[in-house]
């Protein structure tokens, strides 16, 4: 569970000496590097410095880590628990940035479970290499690592058949989850920029025996908090027509 440290934003969103505020965002597009967040054009130079907060983000207390950040040393768990990445004894908790590139949620005959598999886009160069590091612990080894970070979940136990809502905005404060607004999904917005909070896991491939064998590796989705909204235009909605009462 995340602790109650709050995320504030930034409290200087706009210059506060007169400047016009695009010409600060340009000051900085103009001093690119490689440290640079490779976020879209239409993120503030202002959100910045709050969004630094969360890429270098970890509590190593809570075995809580960026993507960057995970150490080395970690192991996969002993009996029940070789499906999940620790360290020190602890499940690791993984926060991944980036932008929304779809939110998918389905399900099937065999599984009727509403699963849910999200992409992101991430917006930090050194997340992509260890997103590719990570999925070298595999087993066996995906001939290259995908491009874009992808995590998924499907519900157990007595809610089974509800769709996936942890979803939380965290555009103003980022905080215990309790103490968050919750968002439905049609909030979301393909391009928002999010966090993402998972888990690394191994699934068994091939042969199934208690014993493991070959594996790949996987991110289980915990939850998705919206940092920063795209700007999108929204579209006149159609008069109802519908006179009746039913």
């Amino acid at each position: 569970m995340l602790d109650d440290n709050d995320f504030q934003s930034s409290d200087t969103m706009s210059t506060g000496d007169g400047s016009d505020p695009q010409d600060e965002d340009m000051e900085i597009w103009d001093d690119i590097d490689d440290t640079t967040p490779g976020v879209e054009l239409w993120v503030p130079g202002t959100f910045f410095d709050r969004l630094n907060q969360f890429l270098t983000y970890s509590d190593p207390m809570c075995a809580r880590y960026n993507l960057g950040d995970i150490p080395p040393h970690c192991n996969w768990g002993p009996g029940g628990r070789g499906a999940h990445l620790q360290h020190e004894n602890q499940v690791v908790q993984v926060w991944a940035v980036g932008h929304l590139k779809s939110m998918l949620f389905f399900a099937a005959d065999e599984d009727p479970r509403p699963h849910v598999r999200i992409s992101l886009d991430l917006v930090h160069e050194i997340d992509i290499v260890a997103v590719q590091r990570l999925m070298s612990m595999a087993n066996v080894v995906p001939e290259e690592a995908p491009a874009i970070f992808h995590a998924s979940s499907a519900p157990s136990g007595s809610d089974c058949l509800q769709i996936f809502r942890s979803l939380y905005d965290a555009t103003t404060l980022f905080r215990a989850k309790h103490a968050m607004v919750q968002l439905n999904p049609s909030d979301i917005v393909i391009g928002d920029l999010v966090l993402v909070e998972t888990r690394i896991e191994r699934k068994a491939i091939g042969q199934q025996c208690r014993a493991w064998g070959t594996w790949e590796i996987s991110f289980t989705l915990g939850a998705v908090s919206r940092l920063i909204s795209r700007v999108v235009v929204k579209k006149e909605t159609p008069e109802d027509t519908f006179r009746l009462t039913l």
